[in-house]
This record gives C-alpha cells, structure tokens and sequence, in this order.
C-alpha cells in the first residue's frame, strides 16, 4: 500500500469473485445490489467482471465514474489523517475533529497514512492514469446488457455528489423495474 501499487489482477479478481459468490448464496433480509467500490481497476479486471456476470446470469454493471481532477486528489488526500485507536477519517482542510489533532470520539491522536504522503499519492495517480483510465474509456464504449456507464462531478461537496449518486442510482433501480 506504501508503494503506490496496485494488488495483481489475479489475486484481486480471486477476492471479489469469493464476495460476489457469497454474496448471491447468502442475500440478507435487506439485500440490494452489490457495490463495487474501486473495482475494476484495469480493463482485464473488467473483462473478467463481465465474463463472471454472464456466467452467473447477472446485469452488467452500473459504472459510476466519480470524476475529480487529480490536483484536487492530491490535495485531499495528502490531508486526510486517521485516528490512531479507532480508525476514524479526518480532513485537516474539512472535517470535524481536527482540533489539536485528535479524534472527535476517543481523542485518539490523528495520523497521516503510510499511502497518504505525497510521493505516494503522485505514484497511485499516475497508476490510475495508466490502469484506471482506459476502464472509464472501455465502459463508456461497449453495450453491455444493462449496465451502463454515468460520469459524476467529484470536485463538488459531498452533499453534491451524494444527491447525484442517490439520483443516479435511483434512476437505474426504476429503468431496471420497468
């Protein structure tokens, strides 16, 4: 995590196939659609991820590109901090509980991550640059069964981008029903 790097595609796709399988065997009283959060990260990933729907009978996914300039990423991430005790997230710039640099619920000391230093944080940019980037470009051309592809602004409020996530998720709930 330290390097910047990123896990090999085999082991990554080993991990989620274990989650989706569980996933579908065992649906809690509650259960939803299944996110996908940072996966996949290149296109052989989604190459997989799409061979492993088909095979399951499944949509294809619904792709929510949460788009932020990288100047931006590296400003609020070289800013986040985490609580030594309880694992709690802060930003120095936005969040509460950054007074004296301890954690709002257990007053644990706030700490900068190994993978939050700027070195680290230029090199997991220009990884997503070269792996992650051609995936946006592969979802937004190829048809998929029912998935579909939708860019959202990240370099807004989280307020802003969680009304677009809810709207967007909520639009794709109802298409699907109808």
């Amino acid at each position: 995590m330290s390097s910047g790097g990123l896990v090999d595609d085999a082991t990554v796709c080993k991990a989620v196939a274990s989650r989706i399988r569980v996933f579908r065997i065992s649906p809690g009283p509650d259960q939803g659609d299944l996110v996908l959060d940072g996966f996949p990260r290149t296109v052989q990933q989604a190459r997989w991820l799409d061979r492993l729907l088909e095979d399951l009978d499944s949509p294809g996914p619904l792709v929510l590109h949460l788009d932020v300039p990288n100047d931006v990423l590296l400003h609020r991430l070289t800013l986040r901090r985490q609580c030594a005790r309880c694992g709690a997230i802060y930003n120095l710039a936005s969040g509460p509980g950054t007074v004296g640099g301890r954690c709002e619920s257990d007053g644990g000391e706030l700490i900068e991550r190994d993978d939050d230093n700027e070195g680290t944080v230029q090199r997991r940019l220009v990884a997503y640059e070269a792996e992650t980037l051609p995936v946006i470009e592969y979802y937004r051309r190829h048809d998929y069964r029912s998935g579909a592809y939708r860019r959202i602004d990240g370099n807004r409020s989280a307020a802003d981008i969680a009304k677009d996530v809810g709207e967007t998720l909520l639009f794709a709930e109802t298409a699907v029903a109808a």
